[in-house]
């Protein structure tokens, strides 16, 4: 195996859950700290390796890898063990598309829409975020989700895939989310 560096700030969930998968599939990693809140994202040094300066970012040899739903995939299929019962990554084309295709939709819906409202806060005060808009927005997208929530046991398909559970780790978005409050409900 090359060497994996981890760029991360861990207030970010997408760092939490790329940190969650390396912690589950055992790996090796060295961490780089990138304190977000004093503008370690925007050292020069963080830009000339991510563009984008953002975390995570993964550096695996040669590669650099600034998208957190791709360090999921990555790892998964490059550091899966061979073991039926444990499978984090589908093997299966249309399997995989699923998943694919439930992490693109939490990137390109549901985090967008939760990190706009979240950002705004940041930036201007709660005083200063138009609550109804967020509002809104964010039961839209939880709407989008219950529907393709309908169509499955589990959020992308009929068992639960760890690449999609660990994207969200703060949170129980690949369960039913009635089941997932139920089981959160029962363990407290």
């Amino acid at each position: 195996m090359g060497k994996l560096v981890l760029y991360y700030d861990d207030v970010s969930p997408p760092v939490r859950s790329c940190m969650l998968l390396i912690k589950m599939l055992e790996l090796d990693v060295e961490y780089k700290f990138v304190d977000l809140f004093r503008g370690g994202q925007l050292d020069k040094a963080f830009i000339d390796l991510n563009p984008n300066h953002t975390v995570p970012t993964l550096v695996h040899d040669e590669l650099v890898i600034t998208d957190s739903h791709l360090i999921l995939m990555h790892l998964c299929e490059k550091f899966e063990k061979d073991s039926e019962s444990e499978k984090l990554w589908p093997q299966e084309y249309g399997e995989r598309i699923r998943v694919m295709n439930m992490l693109f939709f939490e990137c390109s819906v549901l985090f967008r829409r939760d990190s706009e409202f979240l950002s705004g806060i940041v930036r201007g005060g709660f005083a200063s975020v138009d609550l109804p808009l967020h509002e809104r927005k964010l039961l839209e997208a939880y709407s989008m989700l219950e529907s393709y929530l309908r169509r499955h046991k589990y959020m992308a398909g009929d068992y639960v895939s760890k690449a999609v559970t660990t994207r969200r780790a703060s949170q129980a978005f690949d369960f039913k989310l009635n089941e997932a409050l139920k089981r959160v409900k029962s363990q407290t």
